[in-house]
């Protein structure tokens, strides 16, 4: 015979289940150790492992997914990156320095979701520092509205966007990238410093861009973030996702 102790147990268990499937699943996007703190702010006893558990239990159930390490998400879409566009450029550069390792991203991936960013002849490719005037000095060649790592200060100067413009880059270690081609979590980071640095389009801009692309679609939130921590606007970003969710 069951006793009241487990009775009383079983109902715990029970009560913790549908507190992490109702804070789970009323988020975009959830990191394993915000939920605990929720909890832990609700007065909730609960075991890591137990959270774990039902957490692991919504994403078997296909209610949850994983959004990177620690992240869970409720969308069920991934970002839909397209990489056509620069399909031609990154062939080009491969074929002049096949061994160099390079990333590459163009505004026009993310132009669906701007306003009035001159998406169609913005490009920048990120390689290791001693490559850079060499990849510069090759790009230049075919590409006349081509610049080697632009400052703030250059912009009054010489930075203009016109047709085919072209940024070189020094590359940054750990950047969220498949092969030579960056994935949506660096391109969200460089643009918000890039916004700045080359006075591309106003902040609000770059918000409702970021706001569109994390309410609406599953990213690697956990790469997004490490890699935000690596270009110091980690605050900045996770700031904005959690006014957005909250």
């Amino acid at each position: 015979m069951v006793n009241q102790s487990e009775n009383n147990q079983a109902q715990k268990s029970a009560n913790l289940k549908k507190v992490v499937e109702d804070i789970a699943l009323k988020h975009a996007f959830i990191n394993i150790q915000d939920l605990k703190a929720l909890l832990n702010e609700a007065g909730i006893p609960f075991k890591a492992e137990s959270v774990k558990k039902y957490l692991y239990l919504l994403v078997k159930e296909g209610r949850l997914y994983s959004a990177g390490r620690g992240w869970y998400s409720i969308l069920a879409r991934s970002f839909p990156l397209d990489t056509q566009s620069i399909e031609t450029f990154i062939g080009k550069v491969r074929k002049q320095f096949p061994l160099l390792v390079f990333c590459c991203w163009s505004a026009a991936q993310v132009q669906s979701w701007f306003h009035h960013l001159p998406a169609k002849t913005l490009l920048f490719v990120f390689v290791e520092r001693d490559a850079l005037h060499p990849v510069y000095e090759f790009l230049r060649d075919d590409f006349s509205n081509c610049y080697l790592n632009p400052q703030k200060r250059d912009i009054q100067q010489t930075f203009r966007i016109t047709r085919d413009t072209v940024v070189v880059r020094p590359a940054i270690s750990e950047e969220p990238r498949r092969g030579n081609y960056a994935r949506i979590e660096k391109i969200l980071v460089d643009l918000y410093i890039e916004r700045a640095r080359l006075d591309l389009f106003d902040e609000w801009e770059y918000e409702h861009l970021l706001k569109t692309i994390v309410m609406q679609y599953r990213i690697d939130m956990a790469g997004l973030i490490r890699y935000a921590g690596r270009r110091k606007v980690k605050d900045k970003i996770v700031k904005l996702i959690n006014q957005w969710q909250n």
